[in-house]
This record gives structure tokens, C-alpha cells and sequence, in this order.
């Protein structure tokens, strides 16, 4: 099982207000400093922000792919010692603000915001299979 994280509709939104004001102070001719810095900005502002892609649940391992700084960054574990918890701040069980916690033994390893590209309904039913594989894999070795 495999759940992509999906761009939302505000990143769409956010990113074509930052583009109108780059065309506008283009247009009124602001100096190539404040351009230069503003594009600079917005590299910064994109690499800095960890973004999971990918979470690839197998038989035997659990695989994060995810962007930090530009880099594509890969862990793997296997999932006998994973545990994964959904979480909601605030008390509210609102889905949209819903955070994967994903727990190797008692560290959590990564957190997953709904908010980011993810819905909470996929988290329930990864959280479904892992626990199925988990089972299975324990009558295995036994």
C-alpha cells in the first residue's frame, strides 16, 4: 500500500498570489535587489519546509520518501517495530488537521500533517494494513 501526498488547493491559491506579486514588482520596475531577494525568499521558503511524497507500506518494511532542501531523503524500517497514532491538536477530531504520528519503538521518527497534502482517511487505513501485516508476519516467524 502506497498514499502520495496531493498538493492542496491552497498551495495553488498561495502560489499564485506570490507569482502576481513577483509579476507586479516586475512590471513597476523595483530594483533587481528587491527581485533578487524576493526570489530568494522563495527558494528559501520552499526548501526549508520538510514535505513527505510518500509513504509505501510492504509486507516487511515501511518506506518514507520525503524533500528536505531539495534533496529526496529515504528511510525505511521494518514495520515489527513501527507504530503508527493519528493525532489531532486542539481535542477536535477535525480531519483536516489530523497528524500521523509514526513511531519506531518509542521515538516518534516522523509526524504527517493531513493539512500538507494527505487525508486522514488514508492514515486510518494505513494504520488498518499495517497491523494486518504485522499480524501476519508474527505467524510466520512462529
Amino acid at each position: 500500500m502506497e498514499i502520495k501526498a496531493r498538493f492542496s488547493q491552497i498551495g495553488y491559491v498561495l502560489l499564485g498570489v506570490w507569482g502576481l506579486f513577483l509579476a507586479a514588482m516586475t512590471f513597476l520596475e523595483y530594483s533587481p535587489w528587491v527581485l533578487f531577494t524576493y526570489i530568494a525568499l522563495t527558494v528559501w521558503l520552499i526548501g526549508v519546509r520538510p514535505f513527505i511524497f510518500t509513504i509505501r507500506l510492504d509486507k516487511e518494511r515501511i518506506t518514507i520518501t520525503w524533500f528536505k532542501f531539495f534533496i529526496q531523503r529515504t528511510t525505511s524500517r521494518d514495520i515489527q517495530h513501527i507504530r503508527l497514532e493519528v493525532v489531532y491538536p486542539g481535542g477536535e477530531e477535525n480531519p483536516e488537521e489530523a497528524i500521523l504520528h509514526i513511531f519506531n519503538g518509542t521515538k516518534c521518527i516522523h509526524q504527517v500533517y493531513a493539512n500538507r497534502g494527505f487525508e486522514e482517511a488514508d492514515f486510518r487505513r494505513l494504520i488498518v494494513k499495517l497491523e494486518k501485516f504485522k499480524i501476519a508476519g508474527q505467524g510466520v516467524n512462529n
